[in-house]
């Protein structure tokens, strides 16, 4: 098969493979006087081109290494203490010494049933003589008394 292309030589099929520096674009305008520009390429004395700017690869390393250290560093942070679950609230409730069937147990035991967290966090950090006051208070505010 003919491409009626006139070569001097083999044609080589494997790629070729170069390595040359990094190149990162910065958008820092700089001005070229009109006497080292092209006649007829612009009409007034100085006109702005970008210029490149030449990264080394101790600057990417650096900051590679700042990146990989501020995410180290957040990996690192020791995790939330764990919420309280309904079974720490139950064992503190029953230590009270509360009758199953005095309204204040089965308020509390609705309280400490609801869907909010924050209910079961303060209920446990409250000092056993509140406990009564508090489930009064908001047994009362969700309708449970």
């Amino acid at each position: 098969m003919s491409t009626d292309i006139k070569t001097s030589g083999p044609i080589s099929v494997e790629p070729i493979t170069t390595i040359g520096p990094h190149i990162v674009e910065d958008d820092e305008d700089i001005e070229i006087p009109k006497d080292t520009m092209d006649s007829g390429t612009s009409s007034s004395s100085h006109s702005p081109i970008k210029k490149k700017q030449k990264i080394s690869e101790k600057s990417i390393d650096e900051e590679i290494l700042g990146v990989l250290k501020i995410i180290a560093d957040k990996m690192n942070k020791p995790e939330p203490p764990q919420k309280p679950t309904f079974e720490d609230c139950e064992k503190k409730l029953n230590e009270l010494g509360w009758a199953e069937d005095d309204p204040l147990h089965v308020a509390a035991f609705a309280i400490l049933c609801d869907e909010n967290d924050n209910y079961k966090e303060c209920w446990m950090k409250l000092n056993p003589k509140m406990c009564a006051s508090w489930v009064k208070m908001i047994g009362r505010s969700k309708g449970f008394i």
